[in-house]
């Protein structure tokens, strides 16, 4: 038995428990599709969890599905990426930690058969273990020692102003505006989005660059400080859009601003939900409050 079969296999058992003790009404994980690989798929009885199946083509972030249910007392099979997008959802009201019950799954990566390699956000994940479960699959997790998202970031970061702004431009004429990225992400949970609003107009529905542009923008801040680098967005774009780096450079940003990462600790509130007054000012001089205050303290 290989390791995905054993996960499959663990996983199942803890299914069956849970709809025979009456602890779920439903469990948010994976089947098979026709193709014989991993589909999302909702499981509402002991019967249905025989076709769970767990494998390396799974890409889909299960939290999304969670807002469907959230009124019922949901079971979801979560890696790492997924407990974190949990711990937001919960820190956010959108979802009830008594309501949930978590299978953790030590994360084996997402396989991407075109570049014959794991995504590259699981090539840079630093959280491959689930940060909140009830259950746990005894299997090892994979062992990630680079960042090949920070080192694209290096990369662009390097060109001068007006060759980041054609990188960027390239990317958004991929753009069809087709919003898989908003559908594939946990965190774009609002019942009405921006771009469907016509009064007043954000953006017109003619695929243009600097729509697409404005887009993107948006996204990108509404999920500062709330997005867990799953990478669900980048693999949804039917174009190759380059979602990795926009979130990637945000999310490093953040942390190095401050300090913070998300989805890891039910109760901390995302970046941008919260004052501190030492906060670095990086908008006016550079200077932070925390810096000014140590200057009159040491009296120069």
């Amino acid at each position: 038995m290989n390791k995905n079969e054993e996960i499959t296999e663990a996983i199942k058992e803890y299914s069956r428990k849970l709809f025979i003790d009456d602890e779920v009404e439903l469990i948010i994980g994976f089947g098979r599709a026709k193709n014989g690989k991993s589909k999302p798929q909702i499981f509402w009885t002991k019967e249905d969890v025989d076709n769970f199946l767990w494998d390396e083509n799974i890409s889909i972030n299960q939290a999304t599905f969670t807002s469907k249910y959230k009124d019922k007392k949901i079971g979801i099979v979560a890696q790492g990426c997924v407990s974190r997008s949990l711990v937001v959802l919960i820190n956010e009201n959108q979802l009830k930690r008594e309501n949930l019950v978590i299978i953790g799954v030590p994360c084996q990566g997402a396989y991407i058969e075109s570049k014959n390699s794991l995504h590259e956000s699981c090539l840079s994940c630093k959280y491959p273990m689930p940060v909140i479960y009830d259950y746990l699959v005894d299997v090892k997790p994979i062992e990630i020692n680079s960042d090949p998202i920070q080192e694209r970031v290096k990369k662009i970061e390097a060109l001068s102003d007006k060759e980041k702004l054609e990188y960027f431009k390239e990317q958004m004429n991929k753009c069809i505006r087709c919003y898989a990225c908003r559908q594939a992400c946990p965190m774009c949970y609002c019942e009405t989005c921006f771009v469907d609003v016509n009064s007043p107009k954000w953006l017109s529905k003619a695929n243009e660059t600097n729509d697409n542009g404005i887009w993107s923008i948006v996204r990108t801040y509404h999920i500062a400080g709330r997005c867990v680098e799953c990478g669900a967005c980048d693999r949804s774009c039917p174009e190759g859009v380059d979602l990795m780096y926009l979130i990637g450079k945000m999310n490093r940003d953040i942390k190095t601003l401050f300090g913070f990462e998300s989805g890891l600790k039910i109760g901390a509130l995302p970046a941008f939900s919260a004052f501190n007054p030492y906060d670095p000012d990086f908008f006016w001089d550079g200077e932070s409050k925390e810096k000014e205050s140590g200057k009159k303290e040491g009296g120069s």
